[in-house]
């Protein structure tokens, strides 16, 4: 695709990798419509798909003095022969594109973007189910479920008259935002969401995959074929509960690191994320038994969330997405940071800044503003982001 070509040119061209900022202030643009034309949101008008191919084809765009485009009429020879390579190929990228606006304006839709899969394929979310434990039904028997408030049965069981197979999603808020935001970037997707423990087999993980929370669940929590699943990604971050801990409110993140002390999944040692809570005095490393109780809950300070993009393991055509915190506010807080304006587009830019946006994760905080609303994270400001990958 055109997009991903651009993309590869400036972070693995003949120049090394280039930041956005500095190749748009060259071309004359911004930093958002570069942004636009990588992640084929839109496609460059004729007049700039020759600049680009002027700045990527000649070594001196980038020089001591910054990045700069030199005028085709001051091109040696041979410059001139492999920019017009270079045009002739991402000329035919551009006619092999399906219909999209060519980008003139700054103002960018829904078709583009992190949440933008333009081949078409199925997108399925996978949602963190309510355990019984937290339903309070575990060891109930099912003559005695009539006894429970009224909800807990809507939500247990399926053969009820007000049965509400949405009320066992433990992400809800969050999955609204997303499937909203999925049907807008992709019309011609089919969008389906089922909860983890009614995937039986991985032929339901074809297309895109999007695992949303899980955070608070252990491998053993999960279908064996979800958590396989999860597995054969190799991220160096999992979510885990200490022994002995708060099954509701102890879980941190883990991030297994080599001897060098750099992320990695066979990594022998380890370094913890934890969420933050209010302390009795004023704010701190307060545990959630120590902290300050609202309304018989711990007032949460921030929580901790991951991203994920990564090539699907099963099928290299698409993508597998995770989006989890150690609370459903961490979770909500990861759908926003690619879906709220105008972090949106903030967040892609950062983003866009990688060495390769389509494979790479970052754990990051979520602020809670009052213990209630969760705020959307700003991933370029450096006391967001806890760790990245490299």
């Amino acid at each position: 695709m055109l997009g991903r070509r651009l993309r590869d040119l400036r972070t693995r061209g003949i120049h090394g990798t280039v930041l956005q900022a500095p190749v748009a202030e060259a071309l004359g643009i911004s930093s958002a419509l570069l942004s636009s034309w990588e992640r084929d949101r839109a496609v460059p008008p004729e007049e700039r798909l020759e600049d680009l191919a002027t700045f990527y084809g000649v070594e001196r765009s980038v020089a001591s003095s910054g990045p700069q485009l030199i005028p085709v009429d001051e091109l040696t020879e041979a410059e001139r022969g492999q920019r017009d390579e270079l045009l002739r190929e991402l000329r035919g990228l551009r006619q092999s594109e399906p219909a999209v606006v060519e980008a003139g304006t700054e103002t960018p839709g829904l078709d583009g973007g992190f949440w933008h899969f333009p081949d078409g394929q199925p997108i399925t979310i996978l949602c963190t189910p309510f355990s019984e434990e937290q339903f309070g039904v575990k060891g109930v028997a099912e003559e005695d479920m009539g006894r429970l408030p009224p909800v807990i049965q809507y939500a247990n069981n399926s053969t009820h008259p007000n049965a509400v197979r949405t009320l066992l999603n433990a992400d809800v808020d969050a999955l609204l935002q997303l499937v909203r935001h999925l049907a807008a970037a992709n019309p011609r997707s089919e969008i389906r969401w089922l909860t983890f423990e009614r995937v039986l087999n991985v032929d339901q993980l074809v297309g895109h995959v999007v695992i949303l929370g899980g955070g608070d669940l252990a491998p053993w929590q999960m279908s064996r074929d979800v958590s396989a699943f999860r597995t054969a990604l190799r991220v160096p971050v999992h979510p885990e509960f200490p022994p002995n801990s708060n099954e509701e409110t102890d879980g941190q993140f883990v991030v297994s690191l080599n001897a060098a002390g750099d992320p990695d999944f066979d990594g022998p040692d380890r370094e913890t994320h934890r969420p933050l809570f209010l302390a009795e005095s004023g704010t701190g490393a307060a545990t959630a038994a120590a902290g300050v109780q609202l309304r018989g809950a711990p007032v949460l300070l921030h929580d901790v969330a991951l991203i994920v993009r990564k090539p699907h393991p099963f099928n290299a055509e698409a993508t597998v997405t995770m989006l989890s915190g150690i609370f459903s506010r961490g979770t909500y807080g990861a759908v926003r940071a690619f879906t709220h304006e105008p972090y949106r587009s903030r967040n892609e830019e950062w983003l866009a800044s990688l060495p390769a946006s389509d494979d790479f994760w970052v754990l990051f905080t979520v602020p809670v503003f009052g213990g209630e609303k969760t705020m959307t994270p700003e991933l370029s400001l450096s006391d967001t982001i806890l760790r990245l990958s490299s």
